[in-house]
């Protein structure tokens, strides 16, 4: 029996021990943003019109990562946010102008869950003397701002395109990783 060379062999097992780590970040990465970005845009539709610079401010943002977690673990949050934005407007006369400025979301979780006073919350002391009449006042009034869920609604209706939409990018990803090597 003869011995058998390959030439070029070690190029080629450096380039796939260079693989994993290409596809881990620039592959999953972008797999996981477009699929945050699928949720944020019916997060975006589903927000009431009333408040629409909430609607401007949800995105997409790559988390911080807890010191506890592997240095592999990738997190992207889909939140309200602090964005710069520029509104572009054509009057009837078709004079167009833009305002730029700066939008936040921080009341995003109002609108989310609602800010109705509630006696009976399980987290609430019962307050007794003036400030548990001026309470109680509240609550029969109906103060507060009801509940528009925006947020979970999106998860749920686009939970499943999400999974979709990763499969998709990281198949046609990962064909142009492997056609670089």
């Amino acid at each position: 029996m003869s011995d058998v060379q390959v030439i070029g062999m070690e190029a080629i097992l450096k380039k796939l021990k260079v693989l994993p780590e290409r596809i881990q970040k620039n592959v999953l990465a972008g797999a996981i943003r477009a699929s945050a970005k699928v949720i944020a845009d019916e997060a975006k539709r589903n927000v009431p019109i009333k408040y629409g610079g909430l609607r401007d401010s949800i995105g997409v943002k790559k988390a911080s990562k807890p010191r506890v977690t592997k240095k592999t673990l990738l997190i992207y949050k889909v939140s309200p946010m602090t964005k710069n934005v520029t509104r572009r407007f054509k009057l009837a006369d078709g004079t167009k102008w833009s305002i730029k400025g700066e939008v936040d979301g921080w009341y995003g979780h109002f609108v989310e869950f609602g800010t109705y006073a509630k006696l009976d919350h399980p987290l609430v002391k019962p307050r007794t003397g003036r400030l548990g009449k001026k309470r109680a006042k509240m609550v029969s009034q109906g103060y507060g701002v009801a509940a528009h869920p925006f947020m979970r609604p999106a998860y749920e209706k686009k939970g499943a395109e999400s999974i979709r939409v990763v499969k998709s990018y990281m198949t046609k990803r990962i064909d142009k990783e492997i056609a670089k090597l």
